[in-house]
């Protein structure tokens, strides 16, 4: 029990930084991406 209740908190903080940090970089880097692709297909399904 000890080993797992450690293990979770360990998990929930190491997660929570790594997202704070993690997200913040990925959002900068995929933002442009995910709109570029998102108004590509947006762009194709109007021209169908």
């Amino acid at each position: 029990m000890r080993l797992s209740l450690c293990e979770m908190l360990i998990e929930i903080v190491f997660s929570n930084t790594a997202h704070r940090l993690i997200n913040w970089k990925v959002l900068k880097l995929y933002i442009p991406r995910i709109m570029l692709q998102f108004i590509q297909l947006s762009l194709l399904l109007v021209e169908d």
